[in-house]
């Protein structure tokens, strides 16, 4: 499955950064396609919580159900598509970073489902790349101008 990861440095504490993306209704804020994300279980963030994410992408409007495989208080959260145009495995680990948190963003994405993506393989994913990296340097921002 191809990935695309990307890494920033922000200056905030790793609880700070923790807490902001693994609550995954922030999304919308820093990742741009997001129109909405909500939560479609009570409780809190942690394994077998489920999020819609309503996006836009290519000017096509999509629904994905993810629910999170992985959670590692502090450090680490993983979710996957359960429902969707193509399957999506996302990763989101924090770690310490000198006087703030490194953070990094992982997506491994099925592009293979979609004849559509498929066909566009060779182009989108050097485009995701540079959008993921703009994603995080809107994250850092957000965070560090919220400090």
């Amino acid at each position: 499955m191809p990935a695309v990861e990307s890494i920033v440095h922000i200056n905030r504490t790793p609880q700070d950064v923790f807490a902001f993306v693994s609550d995954y209704e922030h999304d919308p804020r820093w990742r741009s396609e997001v129109v909405e994300m909500t939560y479609q279980n009570p409780g809190p963030i942690g394994m077998g919580r489920l999020a819609l994410e309503k996006s836009k992408v290519f000017g096509r409007r999509l629904e994905t159900l993810t629910e999170v495989t992985e959670y590692e208080p502090g450090m680490k959260i993983v979710s996957r598509s359960i429902s969707g145009p193509t399957p999506v495995i996302s990763y989101r680990w924090v770690t310490p970073d000198g006087t703030g948190t490194r953070f990094t963003y992982r997506l491994e994405v099925d592009l293979s489902k979609v004849w559509f993506f498929r066909l566009l393989r060779p182009v989108l994913m050097p485009l995701y790349k540079k959008t993921v990296g703009t994603y995080l340097m809107q994250l850092k921002q957000i965070l560090e101008n919220d400090a």
